[in-house]
Order: structure tokens, then sequence, then C-alpha cells
């Protein structure tokens, strides 16, 4: 399982996240991406911006576009929410200095 890779934001730093390599396409359900510590918006496939969440749906092999504004310092994990994918791999740190 390919695990996602860490990164680094500045406080107040906002960005947009394609989660696209979280989920492997052999697996046939959907993965719930986490983010500790911080709150994103969905982007749609319209770009129109959906709910304010941490956690998100994710299709076996697809991708996810978010937003958001790293405003809170410290390592934050970002993961599946199924614990035996968190554990082989689907995980990350991402880093607010």
């Amino acid at each position: 399982m390919r695990q996602l890779t860490g990164t680094r934001k500045s406080p107040g730093e906002k960005i947009v996240k394609d989660i696209k390599r979280a989920t492997r396409k052999h697996y046939s359900f959907p993965h719930g991406i986490h983010l500790h510590g911080h709150h994103f918006f969905e982007v749609g496939d319209d770009d129109a911006l959906g709910d304010l969440r941490d956690t998100t749906l994710v299709e076996a092999g697809a991708r996810r576009d978010i937003i958001c504004v790293f405003d809170n310092p410290g390592k934050w994990l970002l993961h599946c929410h199924m614990l035996s994918h968190a554990v082989g791999g689907m995980r990350t740190w991402v880093t607010v200095a």
C-alpha cells in the first residue's frame, strides 16, 4: 500500500490539496480520509465549495480536491479511518510551522 507524502505548511497558508493516491484501485469501497487539527471545504466536480468538514469520503481509485487554510500550528495526522489501512500506509503528517 502506498504511503501518503507528508507536507510542511506555513501558518495561515491556503492550499488546494488533491487527495488521489490515498486510495488504491483494488479496493472496492470508499475511504473516509480524516485531517486532524483543521477543517476544509470539499471542491465539487463543478468547482463549487461543499460543506466544511474534517473527513471526506473518497471512492476507491478516485480523487478529492479540498481547500484548507492551515492556521493551526503543529503536526497533524491525515489518514484513512479504516485502522488496517492507516497502519498499512494510508496516513501522513501535515506539519504547520
